[in-house]
């Protein structure tokens, strides 16, 4: 477990990587649902009413995605959003069901 500290004294790369991290698990949360579902980015669009562009946008994780959006998007896919605070910020999440399958 890691001891709290102030945002200045944490290193910019770092925060630019659990910046990024955290993106990346939530696109690639969306995208492996929308694989599993049959779902094309153009349907999903208009599950959420929204243009095809902004899904692309999201499944990037470049976006600075909104919870609110986040959350409609699991909830037209069927599912909900459950965040787990891991112990060590080096470490990276498998999701449950990746290590069911034996993927790492």
């Amino acid at each position: 477990m890691t001891t709290p500290r102030a945002i200045q004294v944490i290193s910019e790369a770092f925060i630019y990587f659990s910046h990024t991290r955290l993106k990346e698990e939530v696109s690639q949360g969306i995208y492996d649902l929308m694989l599993r579902q049959d779902i094309t980015r153009t349907r999903l669009a208009e599950m959420l009413d929204v243009d095809k562009s902004r899904i692309t946008q999201i499944l990037s994780g470049e976006q600075n995605l909104q919870l609110e959006t986040m959350a409609d998007i699991f909830l037209v896919l069927g599912r909900t959003v459950h965040i787990t605070l891991g112990d060590n910020p080096d470490e990276y999440r498998i999701p449950k069901d990746e290590v069911a399958k034996g993927r790492k």
